[in-house]
């Protein structure tokens, strides 16, 4: 056995190792957190219940927090451009990236978000695949159209506006959690992303982003059914938006912890957190009236309403799967790809990315806010479980929890912040040369 050899298979093992310790350690102390749950032993309940979260202070200081959002989002977008433009000029093109703009910005999935805008769902011909693609984003820029009566510009004022917003949002999220210092941070990280191209172009991440990191948001600040709303709208954009239930779930639970501990017999407390976990569960299936909605369009326009799933499998390859298998696949065709733009393109920053988001998850669980874990770790298996996945880094950068997250491990040490600032410089700086200058980063 060789050294290629040797690493495809210690890959998908170590990757799911460290998932699944993750994983157990973050459903633990999602219920412990939720249901204070004591055990009496003082460092293990300092574990369990730190940090102490903060309660709003940021409203006075909004406007120099979307200032500074907005400086950090206009250097990275004229970094991306600055990238694709040294790109062009490494690569001998006698042309300039602008004029691949319309090009370049509206490959892949793009064009297909584009036709349903401009024709919405039909059942015959190639775009009767694009059933696939949920229908939020589509709609928003045909009503932007009505506006500027062009779907690239519309596409492109619908991202971008998502994406500054998503980065306030994320600040004031952050900073509730975690404090001024992180919040900073995790906005930075946020627009310097490993999919940072995807946020400004005619994708769902920054709508998707936006909808959900606001309904977190919303949810620990007790507004519960703005919360829903907005959950139910990032799962009409994207399936993991349903995820965002498990953000709300958890803040229904510990806003009635008042009326679960109240003094009384055990078995009274049993019951009565029976029945505000049953009530918190039912309110939290409204999130899904989205996909539900997803549901009906599919039956609609295809006399299926899970006509979808069908397409994904026969013509994109994908179905149900799991973590280690789409790590098995990933690092080997990595090594032995069948296309070989594939390998650079897509296998290469998909492994670099999987393993990179599960040690973020892993080095960050004693100091993450328990949901903000919970969601991680779910998200990661439902977005990077299905088979013949090609979009794992796009996928992982709208994971909002990867930022604050990132940014307390970069707060531990220097080492640990030197580490995080050059492995995030690199996916940014290859995911946008990739994708503007090689038009193969998916």
């Amino acid at each position: 056995m060789n050294l290629i050899d040797i690493v495809i298979s210690l890959y998908p093992f170590i990757v799911t190792l460290l998932y699944l310790c993750t994983f157990a350690i973050a459903i633990f102390a999602y219920f412990a957190r939720a249901f204070m749950l004591y055990t009496g032993n003082r460092r293990f309940d300092n574990f369990l219940f730190g940090p102490i979260f903060k309660i709003d202070e940021n409203k006075k200081h909004i406007g120099r927090i979307c200032l500074f959002v907005f400086l950090a989002f206009l250097l990275s977008r004229i970094l991306i451009l600055l990238i694709g433009q040294i790109g062009f000029m490494l690569e001998g093109k006698t042309t300039h990236l602008y004029d691949y703009r319309e090009f370049i910005f509206s490959q892949w999935d793009a064009p297909h978000y584009i036709g349903i805008a401009e024709n919405g769902y039909v059942n015959e011909g190639d775009a009767r695949l694009h059933i696939v693609f949920y229908p939020l984003y589509p709609f928003l820029v045909r009503l932007i159209n009505l506006i500027t009566g062009k779907s690239f510009l519309s596409s492109a004022i619908l991202s971008n506006f998502c994406l500054l917003a998503g980065g306030v949002f994320l600040y004031l999220l952050t900073f509730d959690a975690y404090g001024a210092k992180i919040a900073r941070a995790s906005v930075l990280l946020f627009m310097f992303s490993m999919g940072a191209v995807f946020f400004s172009i005619p994708y769902t991440e920054s709508l998707f982003f936006l909808l959900t990191v606001s309904c977190v948001y919303f949810a620990r600040k007790r507004r519960f059914y703005l919360a829903i709303l907005l959950g139910a709208l990032s799962s009409l954009t994207r399936l993991p938006g349903a995820i965002t239930a498990v953000c709300v779930f958890f803040e229904m639970i510990r806003s009635r912890l008042g009326y679960i501990r109240r003094i009384g017999e055990e078995n009274t407390r049993l019951k009565r957190a029976f029945i505000v976990s049953g009530e918190a569960f039912f309110k939290c299936l409204f999130i899904l009236l989205g996909f539900c909605a997803y549901l009906i369009i599919n039956k609609a326009v295809t006399g299926d309403a899970f006509k979808f799933l069908e397409y994904q499998k026969n013509h994109w390859g994908q179905e149900a799967g799991n973590l280690y298998k789409t790590c098995e696949y990933s690092i080997r065709y990595l090594f032995y790809p069948f296309e070989k733009w594939y390998q650079m393109g897509v296998y290469l920053p998909q492994c670099a990315a999987i393993l990179f988001s599960v040690l973020v998850l892993f080095f960050s669980k004693k100091a993450a806010h328990p949901s903000d874990l919970a969601y991680a770790v779910v998200y990661v298996f439902v977005t990077l479980s299905p088979t013949m996945l090609i979009s794992g880094p796009r996928y992982i950068s709208a994971m909002y929890p990867l930022y604050p997250l990132a940014a307390v491990i970069m707060n531990k040490n220097r080492v640990s912040r030197i580490l995080i600032i050059i492995v995030w410089a690199l996916f940014f700086v290859y995911s946008s040369y990739m994708f503007l200058v090689k038009w193969t980063y998916l």
